[in-house]
Formats: C-alpha cells, sequence, structure tokens
C-alpha cells in the first residue's frame, strides 16, 4: 500500500502544479481539478488509504508532508500567506477541505459533480470559507 501510495503522490507532481498556483487567476482551479482528476482515477485506493484513516498508511501524512514543500512553501514565499498561523494549520485546513468534500462528492456516486464543478465548490471552500457559498 505504501508503494502504491507513493505512485499515487507522484502522479500528482506537486511540484509543478505548484508552478501553476499563483501565476494566473485560474491557477488554484486548475490544481484542484488536476488533483480531483488523480483521485478519481483511483477512487478506491484514495478511499481506503486516505478517506477511511483507519488503514494502516502513511498516506494522509505524505500527502501534508507533500503539501508543505510545494504549494504551501510557494504561497509563503510569495508573500500570499502573510501573517498566518503556522503552515502546519494552513496544511491541514487545505487536506480537510479537500478531503471532506471529496469524501462527499465520491458518496453522491451518479450523482457527482464534474471534476470542474467540484473544483470550484473546494475553491471557493479554500479561499473565502463559508463566505464563499453564501450571499
Amino acid at each position: 500500500l505504501e508503494e502504491i501510495g507513493n505512485e499515487l503522490i507522484a502522479s500528482a507532481n506537486l511540484p509543478e502544479i505548484a508552478a501553476l498556483s499563483g501565476d494566473d487567476s485560474d491557477g488554484i482551479r486548475k490544481v484542484i481539478v488536476h488533483l480531483i482528476r488523480i483521485v478519481e482515477e483511483n477512487l478506491e485506493l484514495y478511499r481506503l488509504c486516505v478517506l477511511e484513516r483507519g488503514m494502516a498508511t502513511r498516506l494522509p501524512e505524505q500527502i501534508a508532508d507533500e503539501l508543505e514543500r510545494t504549494i504551501v512553501k510557494k504561497w509563503s514565499d510569495n508573500g500570499l500567506l502573510g501573517g498566518t498561523p503556522d503552515r502546519s494549520y494552513i496544511v491541514e485546513f487545505i487536506q480537510g477541505t479537500f478531503n471532506s468534500l471529496v469524501g462527499c462528492w465520491i458518496g453522491r456516486g451518479e450523482r457527482r459533480e464534474s471534476a470542474d464543478q467540484l473544483a470550484e465548490i473546494i475553491e471557493g471552500f479554500l479561499l473565502f470559507g463559508l463566505s464563499g457559498c453564501v450571499g
């Protein structure tokens, strides 16, 4: 499972997509869509190894490490995080939001939105919290 998890993380290619995350106005959505498509291609593995944390894998921790090393580091280096809390909180928020919404999306079965639609929902929550979906 750990080897498969490593392959899943490698397929996400976070260093390359981190470069997209702040370079244009659609960068964050491109990153999210990319990650959702990887989840879609590996749905059962993601459900077992990430969403159902009873599985004894290091995959969630590896994903968090990779997020901090790539995307969150870039945002921090570019001054996008300002005086925000410790980066570990940011990583947990990103990962928790993504996993919760993807878990809900997976549970919708045939009623699932497209990857692009889900990315828009996730982006709204990540960038604007609850105010991203109300009002």
